[in-house]
């Protein structure tokens, strides 16, 4: 009912009682498949639009969703911070106890989000408890904030995490690849799932002239220190075999999959039936996230018709 987000006019907003029973309706028929219902949703909405992460700094935006950045926001004050932890561990909840949600993603990649945004030194000024100092103090918050939904929800509540694998790299000062394992570490028993992205919105889905799977690397690295967490690794995960040596290489426990589902969406029964030959190549286009900058934010297909007009 509530539209947070600028330009993506097909949000609503889960903490309202009023859009929960057709959120129970999907869970139960997703749950009618053995699959997981996890909810995407950011501690942001409880934070009033004056407050940011910390003074002066540009707000996130979406490259083409008619938003620009602001350098007026505030630090948020610790209390404001506290309470909107409270409100979205009790989402958490009703969203458990109301609608049948398996568990939460946490977006904190690309500082777009206020976790993500705690999460880098780029973003993160603040020389409290949560300051930019150290990813001891940086991490604070986000991993508080899990071991809190895990408390009220249950242990067997998944929380996932997204993360960039490092910081730009043509912006210095920003989060290493280093760093992000350490974070991994620090993550054990508050996340269940750390997904790894690249470090910008758009360069995290690649397109034709990117290598096949860009951020592997950052996964493989992260996975490869060990950390009791699963790693899963994103962009460009498409062909199955490709896939397949992910998995048996010990690159990565888990693969995200978003486009190969969009032009294919009985991707996973044509490769459990091995009909490889019938897989519609995704073309990497990105008309999913939005078909030109003059249209209406809805995604739509170059080789599946039917999304975008179900």
């Amino acid at each position: 009912k509530k539209n947070y987000n600028k330009g993506h006019d097909r949000s609503y907003d889960l903490s309202d009682g009023h859009n929960h029973h057709y959120l129970a309706l999907m869970s139960e028929a997703i749950h009618g498949y053995d699959a997981r219902v996890l909810a995407r949703t950011d501690i942001n909405q409880f934070i009033d639009k004056q407050y940011d992460v910390s003074t002066g700094i540009a707000t996130p935006w979406v490259v083409g969703d008619g938003s620009a950045p602001r350098y007026d926001c505030l630090e948020a004050p610790m209390d404001i911070i506290m309470r909107a932890a409270e409100q979205y561990v009790e989402m958490m909840y009703s969203l458990k106890r109301d609608c049948g949600y398996d568990g939460v993603w946490m977006h904190m990649a690309y500082r777009h989000t206020f976790l993500a945004r705690l999460l880098s030194p780029l973003t993160n000024k603040r020389e409290d408890e949560f300051s930019g100092a150290s990813m001891e103090t940086r991490a604070k918050f986000p991993i508080m904030l899990a071991k809190l939904i895990k408390d009220r929800c249950g242990k067997e509540f998944i929380v996932e995490g997204s993360i960039s694998g490092h910081d730009p790299l043509d912006e210095p000062g920003g989060n290493t690849l280093d760093d992000m394992v350490q974070f991994a570490h620090m993550a054990e028993g508050a996340f269940d799932i750390l997904q790894i992205k690249g470090p910008q919105i758009d360069e995290s889905h690649p397109i034709q002239f990117h290598s096949e799977t860009p951020w592997l690397y950052m996964a493989e690295k992260i996975k490869a220190s060990n950390p009791d967490v699963a790693i899963m690794t994103i962009g460009g995960n498409f062909n199955p075999n490709t896939c397949e040596n992910i998995l048996t290489a010990g690159k990565a426990d888990l693969l995200g999959m978003a486009r190969a589902f969009i032009s294919n969406y009985e991707y996973g029964n044509i490769v459990r039936e091995g009909r490889i030959d019938d897989l519609v190549p995704c073309l990497r286009c990105n008309k999913c996230h939005r078909s030109s900058m003059a249209d209406p934010w809805v995604s739509v297909c170059s080789v599946n018709p039917v999304i975008g007009m179900e």
